[in-house]
């Protein structure tokens, strides 16, 4: 059996277990009362159950252990490494990923459900990727070997500390786009797909299964989720999907070959580094904590523009699908007797390729721009009716604009 067939089996067989184990979830969470009940910061109107990462970790261990089945034993695979299409460093890394997995779903639940301070939850994801960053094996076969046996110290900790600062990263990056329905799984999953087709000429296919059941579980995910959602998957699902993107994406052979390669997990998941960066940025400037929750994100004030939830979504996954396949372009497609890259846009045939994404970005920020226009002239026509009517228009003027930059135009109007 090959990789790619072995990759598209375990993600549909990902697929159903996760679709069975979501649904278990869901009947368990209205019985036990696990909901996320409506505020000024959310926009359902109704309790829904929250603890939906409970069902996805379920669906994704219940697919391991049927991996374990049908790709052979994982003692006999140590000493042999052509006979089975997951190796033995493979196999010991993905036990390693459950284990970190299930810390960050543990605080991810008590969060969900009782509550916890920013601080400790901070504290547990910094725990599960130093983890999994510091236990990691080198061996393909043969005896095992710990990473830092076979590195100097000053290297290993140099290491030790950017990717695990990589993956905790990621772990909020996740959680901050998870504010609407279906945006956090189906951005996870586009992305798994193209790290997914990008990973193919590597020699080490961690990041490959990780992705393949990624993929499978946020596909199963979005039954639940996609507007109008009947389940969130929470910090529960958030934090644990941001840990499984981040491991496979330093696991991977991109951070070691090139920076070119490095670039491709980086160019994937812009959408929530940029989100990242422009909340750090915002509460900064606003001298707020950083972990206090805000309705300030683009999607929060795509919303108060009067742009449809759905739409939203889907422009989301318009541009997370264009950044991947501009991130699957510059991967490399094969390497040079001196085992140097050859990315995929160096091919001819792949000039197409760069052609649909500059087409496809043109258009989205094209189509962006008019929407956000009219919305905005919308709004504004609203606004003038109703105070030529002597109605009261504090309050849509609040819900347009950001409440600190108008109190802070309307003190630099008084001053001049």
């Amino acid at each position: 059996m090959t990789i790619a067939t072995a990759s598209w089996i375990l993600a549909f067989q990902t697929f159903l277990t996760t679709t069975i184990c979501v649904w278990v979830v869901k009947s368990m969470g209205l019985r036990f009362g696990w909901v996320d009940r409506p505020n000024d910061r959310k926009i359902h109107s109704a309790p829904i159950v929250t603890v939906g990462g409970l069902g996805i970790f379920a669906g994704l261990l219940t697919s391991f252990l049927l991996l374990f089945l049908w790709s052979g034993d994982a003692q006999t695979r140590r000493w042999d490494t052509t006979t089975f299409v997951v190796t033995y460093r493979e196999y010991a890394h993905l036990c390693l990923l459950f284990v970190s997995s299930a810390v960050v779903v543990a605080i991810g639940f008590w969060d969900d459900t009782r509550g916890t301070s920013p601080w400790l939850k901070l504290f547990f994801q910094v725990a599960a990727a130093a983890g999994f960053v510091g236990l990691r094996v080198t061996s393909w076969s043969g005896e095992f070997q710990l990473y830092i046996e076979t590195v100097p110290l000053e290297e290993y900790l140099i290491r030790f500390v950017l990717l695990t600062g990589w993956i905790v990263l990621l772990l909020n990056a996740i959680n901050l786009i998870d504010g609407l329905d279906g945006l956090a799984a189906g951005i996870t999953g586009i992305a798994a797909f193209w790290l997914l087709m990008a990973n193919r000429p590597m020699e080490n296919q961690f990041l490959t299964w990780t992705c393949a059941m990624l993929l499978g579980a946020c596909i199963a995910f979005l039954f639940f989720n996609f507007n109008p959602a009947s389940m969130f998957m929470g910090d529960t699902g958030a934090l644990l999907i941001g840990l499984w993107i981040g491991a496979g994406s330093i696991e991977g052979d991109f951070k070691t070959i090139s920076g070119l390669m490095l670039a491709t997990p980086i160019v994937l998941l812009g959408i929530p580094l940029l989100e990242v960066a422009s909340s750090f940025g915002r509460r900064l400037k606003k001298r707020q904590r950083i972990f206090q929750a805000d309705s300030q994100h683009m999607h929060h004030r795509l919303l108060k523009l009067g742009f449809r939830h759905r739409s939203i979504v889907l422009f989301y996954y318009g541009v997370t699908f264009l950044l991947g396949m501009l991130g699957y372009l510059i991967a490399p497609e094969s390497f040079n007797e001196q085992g140097d890259p050859i990315p995929r846009i160096a091919n001819p045939k792949m000039v197409y390729g760069m052609m649909a994404v500059i087409g496809g970005g043109v258009f989205l920020g094209y189509s962006a721009l008019v929407s956000i226009e009219r919305r905005f002239e919308y709004a504004i026509l609203n606004i003038t009716r109703q105070y030529e009517s002597g109605q009261d228009i504090d309050r849509q003027l609040h819900e347009l604009v950001d409440e600190d930059a108008l109190d802070e135009a309307i003190e630099e109007e008084e001053k001049n």
